[in-house]
Formats: structure tokens, C-alpha cells, sequence
């Protein structure tokens, strides 16, 4: 998605928390996706650096993104640090 946005001559994207509702695919997983997706993006175009807007339409939604942001942008600059600390976040409860 990002490729196409960007292809298009875009720099800003609004998206839904796609796949969260009808499909059912649990939130934590979208946001650990479409955070690492923002940020591989961002790492290789950090001159042209792409504005994305993701809109939760559930409050645990929106919770449950902030929580992946901020442990992606704590860890900015460690990336694989970061994918491991996401991945092991998938096999632990809550």
C-alpha cells in the first residue's frame, strides 16, 4: 500500500485499521504490520518521509496502535530490536 501511495506521487495516506472488523484479524497484529511497514518505509526514504494517518474506529483499537507506536519509536534507531520485541509480544497473553 505504502509502494502505491508513494508510486502515485502521493505523501499522506489515511487508513483503517484494515481487517479488524468483519475479517477478524486481532488488532495487535495489524499494528505490529502497518507500524513495520511505516517504518521500513521511513528508513528507506527518510528525505521524503511519508505522513500516514491510521484510524481506529474501537477505542481498544486505537490503544492497542499507540501501544506498537510507541514501542517503535522507542526503539527507532534498533530496528531489529524492535521486530524482536514486537514478535515476542504475539505469544504472550493480553
Amino acid at each position: 500500500l505504502l509502494k502505491a501511495v508513494r508510486d502515485a506521487g502521493y505523501r499522506f495516506l489515511a487508513m483503517p485499521t484494515l481487517c479488524t472488523g468483519g475479517v477478524g484479524i486481532p488488532a495487535h497484529f495489524v499494528a505490529i504490520s502497518a507500524l513495520r511497514a511505516i517504518h521500513r518505509d521511513f528508513t528507506v526514504h527518510p528525505a521524503d518521509a511519508m505522513r500516514v494517518r491510521i484510524c481506529c474506529y474501537d477505542t481498544e483499537h486505537a490503544r492497542v496502535f499507540s501501544s506498537i507506536m510507541n514501542e517503535v519509536m522507542d526503539r527507532f534507531y534498533s530496528p531489529d530490536e524492535c521486530a524482536e520485541i514486537l514478535l515476542s509480544s504475539l505469544t504472550q497473553p493480553g
